[in-house]
C-alpha cells in the first residue's frame, strides 16, 4: 500500500466536521446517574482521581478509551490520505457482457460447466464495476437474447446473469454484436475524429470461439474483449447424422444409418444401441480413429412405424450429441402432379415398375395452370410434388416442386445468360437427389446457371456455372435444372436419357423419393434445435404437439394451410396429436460437427473483419482507493469508545 495525498469532493470533506459534530454531541449528553449509597473511602478515591486529572503532568496509564481515541485519530488521518493499492478494475464506464450459452457450452470439461463457469467470470466482471458505471446482458447461440437492458445497478446486472439457461443451438456471434453495435451508439461517420476510448463500450465475449470468422459487422464504436472458456485437450464423440428409411426392395424393413465422429486426440471404441419405444433392437461396437468419422449401418427387417433412437454409451464431456432420434413414416406413395407440353423420357421415368412402387403421377399441360382446377388441386393438400417441365405458375404451389428448363416463380431467383455445351465437372453425390446418378458422358447443348435464395445447395457443377440447384423455401424444398430436355421445337438438348447407366430415371426416382412423403415422415433428420418446424395436416383446424419433455402446444392452421411451430430448442421426437392419436412425428437432433468438436485452442482468438481478438484471461491492473474502509472503521471505533465510556460513567 502507499499513500497518496489527492483532492477530496465535498461530501468527502463534509466527513470529519460531520464526525467532530457527532464527538461534541455525544460529549454534552447527559447521563442521569441513579443516587447510590457507597462507602466514604470509594468518595475518596474519587476525589483522588479528580486531583490526578487536573494535574499539569501525570504518568501514562494503561487506559482503553485512550487507545482507542488514538486509533481513532489514525484511522481518520489515513482516510484524508485516500490510500490506494494495485488491483484490476474496470475502466471506461459502459460495458456489454456477452454470454455464449450454445449447445458447446453444456461441455462440463470445465466444472461444473462451460456456462456455468462464463457466468461466473462474467459476475466478477459485474462486481468490479464502477460506481456509475452502466452494463448490458445479453446471450446468444443461433439467436439473441437481451437479458437485461443498460443500468447502473449491479444486483440486476447479476440476477440477469443468472438466469441465463443453456440451449441446443448452434452459436451465431453475428446478430449479437449487431445488436450490441446498435445499443452502445451511433457510428462515427466518415470525417469524424476518432472515437475517445472513454465513449466507446466495452464488449466482454464470454464463449469458447465455437464458430466461423465474422464478416460485415462494423466494432468501430466498440471494444470487444474475447473471454476464452474451456479445455484445450477434450474427450468427445458425437453423431452427426442418423436418418431411418424404408428398403427400396421391402416396403416393411428399413435402414438406419448413423455417421459417428470422434474428435479425440486418441483412438475410442464405443458401443452403439438402436431402439425403439424404449426396446434394444439392435447394437454395434465401433473403433474410431481420431479425428475420424465412421458410418453406422442397422438393417431391420420389420421395422415398426415411429420414433427409433440411436444411444451412444460413451463417457465425454458432451451429452448431446450422445442421442440421436429418426422417424420412420407408415409407407405412402408420393402424389406426382406433372405440368409439361410433352416429355416422353420425364414421363417414361415415372411409370417405370421401381417408380411406380413410390408413385403416382398425373400429367397436365401447361394451360392447365390457368385454371380453377390447379389451384384447387394443389391447395388440397393431395399433392406431394409438382413438376413444372418449361411452364412456371403465377404463384409457388404449397407443396415441393421440380422445374426443368425455367425457374420458379418470385425475386429470390435469377438466370444467368444462356450458355453453350457446358460441360459437366462436379456432382453433390452425398445429396439424396444425386445418389447414384452418373453424369460422365451426358452432353448439354445448352443451359442457363441458376441462382437462388439463401440456402440453395449446388447439384450439379460444370465449366460455365452451375447448373441444377436446390433450395428451402418455407416447410418445401424447390429443386431447379438450369437446362431443358427439348427446345420449343421438340428437338432433344440433351443426351441424359439415352445414355446407359446415365440415371436419369434414378434421377426422376430420387426425386420422388425424396419429395415424396415418405421423405417429409423423416423430415425431422434436418431439424436442428431453434428451427422451425412447419407441416401440414389434412382435415385438421388445429392440434397440438408435444415436446420431449411432455409439455404441450396448441397450435391452429395458418390461412396458407400449414402448421408452424418455434419452441424447438430441446432435442429428441416431437409428437403432433390430434386427441390422444398420434398423427406425426418429427425430430430435433443438434448434428453440428462444429457444436460437437468442444476442444479449445491454447491461443484462442476470434476474428472479426480485419480484426483478430486474442483471448484475455486477466485484466489491466490499476490503483484501487481504500479510504472508505479506514473511514468505516474510525466510525466503528467510535460507537465502541462511546459505549464504553458510557458504561464506565454508568458505574
Amino acid at each position: 500500500m502507499e499513500g497518496a495525498i489527492a483532492g477530496l469532493s465535498w461530501w468527502q470533506w463534509a466527513i470529519p466536521p460531520a464526525a467532530a459534530a457527532a464527538i461534541l454531541a455525544l460529549y454534552f449528553l447527559k447521563m442521569r446517574r441513579k443516587p447510590v449509597s457507597v462507602p466514604s473511602t470509594y468518595l475518596w478515591r474519587r476525589t483522588v482521581e479528580d486531583h490526578r486529572v487536573n494535574a499539569l503532568w501525570q504518568r501514562l496509564r494503561r487506559s482503553l478509551l485512550l487507545l482507542l481515541q488514538l486509533l481513532l485519530i489514525a484511522l481518520a488521518a489515513l482516510a484524508l490520505l485516500r490510500p490506494t493499492w494495485q488491483g484490476s478494475a474496470l475502466r471506461g464506464g459502459r460495458y456489454i457482457f456477452l454470454v455464449d450459452n450454445s449447445a458447446s457450452m453444456s461441455a462440463d470439461d470445465v466444472r461444473p460447466t462451460r456456462l456455468d463457469e462464463a457466468k461466473r467470470r462474467i459476475t466478477s466482471l459485474i462486481e468490479r464495476m464502477n460506481s456509475g458505471d452502466t452494463g448490458m446482458v445479453v446471450s446468444f447461440a443461433d439467436g439473441v437474447r437481451v437479458e437485461q437492458a443498460f443500468t447502473d445497478s449491479r444486483e440486476r446486472l447479476r440476477r440477469a446473469v443468472a438466469e441465463i439457461g443453456p440451449t441446443n443451438q448452434a452459436t451465431s456471434l453475428d446478430e449479437a454484436l449487431r445488436i450490441c453495435a446498435g445499443r452502445a451508439g451511433p457510428t462515427p461517420s466518415a470525417g469524424d475524429a476518432p472515437a475517445d476510448d472513454a465513449r466507446r463500450t466495452q464488449v466482454f465475449i464470454a464463449s469458447d470461439g465455437n464458430f466461423p470468422p465474422i464478416e460485415n459487422v462494423s466494432l468501430e464504436n466498440l471494444e470487444p474483449v474475447f473471454i476464452p472458456i474451456g479445455l484445450s485437450t477434450t474427450k468427445n464423440i458425437g453423431i452427426v447424422q442418423f436418418v431411418i428409411t424404408r428398403s427400396a426392395e421391402k416396403s416393411d424393413s428399413a435402414q438406419a444409418l448413423a455417421k459417428l465422429k470422434n474428435f479425440d486426440a486418441g483412438e475410442r471404441t464405443v458401443d452403439v444401441e438402436l431402439r425403439t419405444a424404449d426396446r434394444l433392437v439392435d447394437a454395434q461396437r465401433i473403433t474410431i480413429n481420431s479425428s475420424s468419422q465412421k458410418d453406422v449401418l442397422f438393417t431391420i427387417p420389420q421395422a415398426a412405424d415411429g420414433v427409433w433412437e440411436l444411444r451412444l454409451l460413451v463417457d465425454d464431456e458432451l451429452a448431446v450429441d450422445d442421442k440421436a432420434w429418426g422417424v420412420l413414416a407408415p409407407p405412402h406413395k408420393t402424389q406426382v402432379l406433372l405440368v409439361s407440353p410433352g416429355n416422353r423420357y420425364l414421363e417414361a421415368a415415372l411409370v417405370t415398375e421401381e417408380a411406380l412402387r413410390w408413385c403416382t403421377a398425373v400429367t397436365k399441360p401447361p394451360a392447365f395452370l390457368e385454371t380453377p382446377d390447379y389451384r384447387s388441386l394443389v391447395d388440397s393438400g393431395t399433392i406431394d410434388l409438382v413438376v413444372f417441365d418449361r411452364c412456371r405458375p403465377a404463384a409457388a404451389p404449397p407443396c415441393s416442386t421440380l422445374y426443368l428448363g425455367t425457374l420458379p416463380p418470385g425475386d429470390a431467383w435469377r438466370s444467368a445468360p444462356l450458355v453453350d455445351l457446358p460441360q459437366v465437372i462436379d456432382v453433390a453425390r452425398t445429396h439424396p437427389l444425386m445418389q447414384n446418378v452418373v453424369l460422365g458422358e451426358v452432353l448439354i447443348a445448352e443451359g442457363a446457371p441458376p441462382t437462388g435464395p439463401s440456402g440453395t445447395q449446388m447439384l450439379i457443377d460444370s465449366d460455365r456455372g452451375t447448373l441444377a440447384v436446390v433450395a428451402p423455401r418455407d416447410a418445401y424444398e424447390d429443386a431447379v435444372l438450369g437446362f431443358a430436355m427439348f427446345n420449343a421445337e421438340g428437338a432433344p438438348l440433351t443426351n441424359w436419357p439415352l445414355v446407359d447407366g446415365g440415371g436419369f430415371e434414378q434421377f426422376v426416382l430420387n426425386t420422388v423419393q425424396y419429395f415424396g412423403r415418405d421423405r417429409r415422415g423423416a423430415a425431422a433428420e434436418s431439424t436442428k434445435p431453434g428451427q422451425t418446424l412447419r407441416f401440414r395436416l389434412e382435415a385438421l383446424d388445429k392440434a397440438t404437439i408435444v415436446a420431449p419433455d411432455g409439455s404441450r402446444t396448441a397450435l391452429q392452421r395458418s390461412p396458407q394451410g400449414d402448421f408452424s411451430f418455434y419452441a424447438t430448442n430441446q432435442v429428441g421426437p416431437y409428437r403432433v396429436v390430434d386427441g390422444e392419436r398420434m398423427r406425426r412425428a418429427f425430430a430435433v437432433n443438434l448434428f453440428d460437427s462444429r457444436e460437437s468438436n468442444i476442444s479449445v485452442a491454447d491461443q484462442p482468438t476470434l476474428r472479426v473483419g480485419q480484426e483478430e481478438i486474442v483471448g484475455k484471461s486477466d485484466w489491466e491492473e490499476t490503483r484501487l482507493e481504500g479510504w472508505k474502509p479506514f473511514l468505516l472503521l474510525a466510525l466503528v471505533l467510535l460507537l465502541a469508545e462511546w459505549y464504553i465510556y458510557g458504561r464506565r460513567a454508568s458505574l
